[in-house]
């Protein structure tokens, strides 16, 4: 393991012990740029590509007591993360890759520059207790009777 494995391991360790600050911020910074990318080439669409950072993101902070450094690295727990989220998204809104077809006629568009980190971290953090929130409600207060 090198020094920015240990470091990053170090990272999600603050964020499963509940820091939602500053180390989620680091990882964000690290990641977000390359799973934008993964989303813009597996997704087709600059939206969802968002839409896919802040998936990860709100993955990463559920699952961070769950990563093991023996295991393997952050890099590829991240990776993990997203390319699930990917696969999700394109199950649930029956979106196709659209890969080939933008490579072929040149127009993959430029990555959009995401959210800034402090920004992206507390929409993940509001939609990560929003989550919390509604799955600690009973089936009746949770669901409308109409």
């Amino acid at each position: 393991m090198d020094v920015r494995d240990r470091e990053e391991a170090q990272l999600l360790a603050q964020v499963a012990a509940g820091d939602r600050g500053e180390p989620l911020v680091a990882l964000y910074r690290s990641y977000a740029g390359r799973i934008h990318r993964l989303g813009l080439r597996t997704l087709g669409d600059p939206g969802q590509a968002e839409d896919l950072v802040q998936e990860t993101f709100v993955r990463l902070w559920q699952s961070a007591p769950r990563f093991d450094a023996e295991r393997g690295s952050v890099r590829a727990f991240v990776f993990t993360l997203a390319q699930r989220a990917a696969v999700d998204q394109l199950r649930r809104a029956s979106v196709r890759p659209r890969l080939v077809a933008a490579a072929q006629d040149g127009s993959v568009p430029e990555p959009v520059d995401p959210v800034g980190g402090e920004e992206l971290v507390e929409r993940v953090a509001q939609e990560f207790t929003v989550r919390e929130a509604v799955q600690r409600l009973s089936p009746s207060t949770g669901r409308s009777s109409s």
